[in-house]
């Protein structure tokens, strides 16, 4: 991770529990933030520990997915569409690390949605 950083602009944590666990998050977050280096989490957890942003799916959203996946489910074959993200998400800040990161994000709810959009 050290010999990394100094590569990084920003650090996309990834659901990986090979690297991301309960023995190395803290590590990983406490690293980033000295080496100033902004960590996008994929918890709500994360963005609270010190992510200074996360993209999450919340349980409704995530029925939703499921509910569009499953209309696409063919009984014939018994085959689903491929996985995927879901494409309902939402955007968690930690305001508080990003200010002492210098890191800014879009105060008016138009650019937030512009902001959205351009994730997808």
């Amino acid at each position: 991770l050290r010999r990394l950083l100094p590569r990084m602009d920003v650090f996309l944590m990834l659901p990986d529990p090979k690297v991301v666990n309960a023995n190395t998050v803290r590590l990983i977050l406490l690293v980033s933030y000295n080496r100033q280096i902004p960590v996008v989490g994929f918890s709500r957890g994360l963005t609270a520990a010190g992510a200074v942003a996360a993209v999450v799916s919340d349980p409704a959203q995530i029925g939703h997915e499921g509910a569009r996946m499953a209309g696409l489910w063919n009984p014939e074959t018994g085959t689903l569409p491929s996985p995927r993200y879901a494409s309902e998400f939402s955007m968690v800040f930690n305001h508080m690390v990003a200010r002492s990161l210098g890191v800014t994000f879009p105060d008016d709810s138009r650019d937030l949605v512009q902001w959205r959009k351009a994730l997808k």
